[in-house]
């Protein structure tokens, strides 16, 4: 599954083998979750009445011990919709919930990465899961329980009358399609989309501890994370000192072949077609007025090649590739298209702020809301920015860290719904409630 992952989404295999551990202690967590998923019980007050019964003789019964309690039941058939930078990890946090809820997931993987899910179908079914909880596709038998194909598959399954709720995790354009399928005939719906988040650097923050955050939050998985704070807010008196500590980083990143474990820490975006959308950001960046301080070209140089390799062999691989070399905007305005839109690749913009009231403000304008980051030592300073963060994720001096423990969602168009954490279980099971009358008609 490690080697299916890089290999097909081209991330780097340092991150691909994390990701396997983020996946064990989601299975840890959700199958601990499983066993306490129970219901409430509620006293009712008494006094409750059943108004002019016909069956006997009475216009009015007055009763007593009356009580309720809830149940959480599975919706039953479920599907998943997996999007391809994270195949395996994305898989695990619908897999977990939904089988812990007493659900069958049909698991739909995107069709530019499909065999993680395969192999981590085929694992499934050497364990205890009960038969058609979560299958695959085999050459013997067509089982639906596992669904390789384009988004037309994905539209069938949305549309099957059996299917009682989909989760979906993609851009803000599919699941648009993905809602709006759904309510036709009224499924319960999650939705992971887009996002275009803000990372704020104050002035006390620690700056070797900030400018590793930015990296993470806009280099990690080739910058392809629906959650990267590519909008880079630092406060003007200490903007200058930053960007040159950033410049200094960005340009030691490594890029190569992510099956290379000790070196490479930046491999190729996913496909040609999605280099070239990003690409045409960062050319409409500099149209708009922003400063290229760095990279945004597609990789055909020798610069930031992984030392110790054949440099003219490697070269020449990596102009075949998808790699690009990472991006720094600055000069930027909350107004410019590539600080409004998910470019979904490894290009930051950073802009300038004053006062936490202005920052706030302008953070807070996008039409997204998945996530935001925070660096400051003054934690004080950081719980009440974070408290005023129209996001569904806060870091505070940390970026893109997602225990299975917290719940995971959006705000506004970044979403429906929550994945992990308890939350999670809201969105894959029903609540029905159970009225006991304990007294005598």
């Amino acid at each position: 599954m490690i080697l299916a992952t890089t290999f097909f989404a081209g991330r780097p295999l340092a991150e691909t083998i994390d990701d396997v551990n983020c996946v064990i202690e989601c299975l840890h967590y959700f199958s601990g979750v499983a066993s306490t998923m129970s219901g409430r019980h509620i006293s009712l007050p008494d006094g409750f009445h059943m108004q002019t019964l016909t069956c006997i003789n009475a216009s009015s019964v007055r009763l007593g011990g009356s009580f309720g309690y809830t149940r959480r039941e599975p919706y039953g058939t479920c599907v998943g919709i997996g999007a391809w930078n994270y195949p395996l990890l994305g898989l695990v946090w619908k897999l977990a919930p939904a089988i812990a809820g007493g659900n069958a997931l049909c698991f739909k993987p995107s069709e530019m990465t499909p065999l993680t899910a395969l192999e981590m179908a085929k694992l499934a079914s050497d364990t205890s899961l009960p038969a058609g909880a979560f299958n695959y596709l085999n050459d013997d038998l067509f089982n639906t329980q596992l669904m390789a194909g384009d988004g037309e598959i994905g539209q069938q399954l949305i549309a099957n009358e059996k299917v009682a709720k989909v989760s979906f995790t993609g851009s803000l354009a599919s699941g648009q399609e993905v809602y709006q399928s759904a309510a036709k005939s009224i499924k319960r719906v999650s939705l992971e989309l887009g996002g275009k988040s803000a990372l704020i650097v104050c002035e006390d923050a620690n700056l070797d501890q900030a400018v590793l955050g930015a990296i993470l939050a806009n280099y990690y998985s080739n910058g392809q994370v629906c959650s990267n704070g590519t909008r880079v807010f630092v406060q003007s008196s200490i903007l200058e000192k930053f960007t040159d500590h950033l410049l200094t980083r960005v340009k030691k990143i490594n890029i190569g072949n992510p099956l290379d474990l000790t070196q490479t820490q930046m491999g190729p975006l996913i496909s040609k077609k999605h280099l070239e959308r990003v690409l045409r950001y960062v050319h409409l960046g500099i149209e708009e007025g922003a400063t290229c301080l760095y990279g945004g070209d597609r990789l055909i140089h020798d610069e930031n090649i992984v030392a110790g390799t054949d440099i003219a062999r490697l070269e020449k691989t990596l102009c075949k590739g998808n790699f690009m070399n990472p991006c720094i905007f600055s000069n930027c305005t909350d107004d410019m298209t590539i600080c409004k839109e998910e470019i979904f690749g490894p290009v930051l913009c950073l802009l300038a702020f004053t006062t936490d009231e202005e920052v706030i403000h302008r953070a807070n304008l996008s039409p997204y809301g998945l996530a935001s980051g925070i660096f400051t030592s003054d934690i004080r300073r950081g719980h009440a920015l974070a408290s005023q963060m129209k996001a569904g994720t806060v870091w505070i001096n940390t970026y893109n860290i997602a225990p299975a423990e917290l719940p995971w969602g959006g705000y506004y168009k970044s979403g429906i719904g929550r994945e992990n954490g308890l939350e999670a279980m809201n969105d894959w099971t029903q609540f029905k409630s159970v009225f006991v009358e304990g007294g005598y008609l």
